[in-house]
């Protein structure tokens, strides 16, 4: 079975995408959204593969 999980909100920055030893990528980035409307909650998002080719 398949998980998935779908995140909404702004992105920080860029997403940063590096190669790990093996040669897979790896993207990273920052996830902004509210938990209220004052409070600004954030979520460190990491993908692999091909996910990580895409979200760059």
């Amino acid at each position: 079975m398949l998980n998935q999980v779908i995140l909404t909100g702004n992105l920080g920055a860029d997403p940063e995408v590096f190669y790990a030893s093996d040669g897979m990528p790896v993207a990273s980035f920052n996830l902004a959204f509210l938990c209220s409307k004052k409070k600004t909650g954030w979520i460190k998002v990491i993908c692999f593969q091909r996910l990580a080719e895409v979200s760059a």
